[in-house]
C-alpha cells in the first residue's frame, strides 16, 4: 500500500514497489494528476502539487479497492481441480476386466447382443440399455480413451461432491444422454462405450462451476465462464466424425442438466460423511448389476 507524506508544496506519495510505482505512475496519467518523480531517502516517490492532494488520495484509495486481491484466485478443497480417489482406479479397473472378459474370454456378440445400446429397443421397454451399454467397448483401444476420460473428469466431479456421488451422477447423465440419443433416432441406431458418460462428467463440472465462479467476489459477473470451458471440452473431445457425436452432445447437455440440479449439493457438509459417499457409490453399483440382470429379477417377481 502507498504511502502518503505531505510537505509545504507537494503531497509525496511513496510506492512499496517497483510494480507499484509503475501503476501509480499509469494512474496519475490517467487522470491528469501532475507529478514529478524524484528520489526520497533512496527510494523514488511522486511529489504531486498539494492542491491535488485530496483528488489523489481518492484515485489511489478506490483504484487500490478495485484492484485488491488481483488476480484472484479461486478457492478450491486441497488447491486441486481434479482429485482422485482408490475408487476411481477401482472402477475403471473392473471396467478394463469386464471388458477382456467380454471380448476375449467369451464372444462379444452374445455380450453386445444383450447390452448395446439400440433406439428402438430402449423405445420399447429395454431400458436398461441406456445403462448396460456404457460397460461395453468395441476394442483395446477404445476402452483406453474411455478409461483416460473417465478417470480425469470423473477426478474433475469429486472435487465437488466426493468419490461415490461423482460416479452415481455420471452414471446417471450417460445414461439420460444415451435415452435422448434414442429419442432422436427412433431406431436404426445402435452404439456402446462411456464415452456418453465422459462427456456427461464434463457437463457436470461446468454446471458446478457457475456456483465456485458465482460465490467468488472478482469472478462472481463471469460465473457463466466454466460453462463455457466444459463447451470448448466438448467441442474438442466430442465432435469427431468417427464417433456417436449425437450421444456425446446428449451426454453433455445432461451432465449440465444434472450438475445444475445438484449444485446445492456443492460445499455442502453432508458430503464429506463417509457413509454418505458409500452408500452413493453402492447405489452405483446396485444399478449396473441391475441393468445387466434385470431378467432375473424380472423372474424372481413373476
Amino acid at each position: 500500500m502507498a504511502e502518503f507524506h505531505s510537505s509545504i508544496d507537494y503531497l509525496i506519495v511513496h510506492a512499496k514497489s517497483r510494480k507499484e510505482l509503475k501503476e501509480l505512475e499509469l494512474l496519475f496519467l490517467s487522470k491528469s494528476i501532475p507529478f514529478s518523480i524524484q528520489n526520497n531517502y533512496g527510494e523514488k516517490s511522486f511529489f504531486i502539487p498539494l492542491h491535488y492532494e485530496t483528488f489523489a488520495k481518492n484515485e489511489i484509495r478506490q483504484y487500490q479497492k478495485e484492484n485488491r486481491n488481483w488476480p484472484p484466485i479461486v478457492i478450491n478443497k486441497d488447491n486441486l481441480f481434479f482429485r482422485f480417489s482408490y475408487l476411481h482406479f477401482l472402477v475403471v479397473l473392473c471396467l478394463a476386466y469386464f471388458h477382456f472378459k467380454t471380448t476375449h474370454l467369451t464372444p462379444p456378440s452374445f455380450w453386445r447382443g444383450i447390452g448395446r445400446f439400440s433406439a428402438d429397443l430402449v423405445l420399447n421397454g429395454e431400458w436398461w440399455r441406456t445403462i448396460t451399454s456404457l460397460t461395453l467397448h468395441l476394442d483395446d483401444a477404445h476402452l483406453l480413451s474411455n478409461f483416460f476420460g473417465l478417470l480425469i473428469f470423473i477426478g474433475g466431479v469429486n472435487q465437488f461432491v466426493g468419490s461415490g456421488f461423482s460416479w452415481l451422477l455420471v452414471l446417471f447423465s450417460g445414461a439420460l444422454g444415451n435415452y435422448l440419443n434414442a429419442l432422436l433416432y427412433q431406431t436404426a441406431h445402435n452404439s456402446i462405450g462411456a464415452s456418453t458418460a465422459v462427456f456427461g462428467a464434463v457437463g457436470i463440472i461446468g454446471a458446478f462451476g457457475i456456483k465456485r465462479y458465482y460465490q467468488h467476489r472478482q469472478l462472481k459477473t463471469r460465473y457463466f465462464v466454466p460453462l463455457l470451458a466444459a463447451l470448448g471440452i466438448f467441442a474438442m473431445l466430442g465432435t469427431s466424425p468417427q464417433t456417436d457425436v449425437t450421444a456425446h452432445l446428449f451426454g453433455f447437455l445432461s451432465g449440465v442438466g444434472i450438475g445444475l440440479l445438484f449444485i446445492p449439493l456443492t460445499g455442502s457438509q453432508l458430503l464429506d460423511n463417509k457413509i454418505i459417499q458409500f452408500l452413493a457409490f453402492s447405489v452405483f453399483c446396485v444399478i449396473i448389476y441391475t441393468a445387466w440382470n434385470v431378467d432375473i429379477i424380472y423372474n424372481w417377481f413373476s
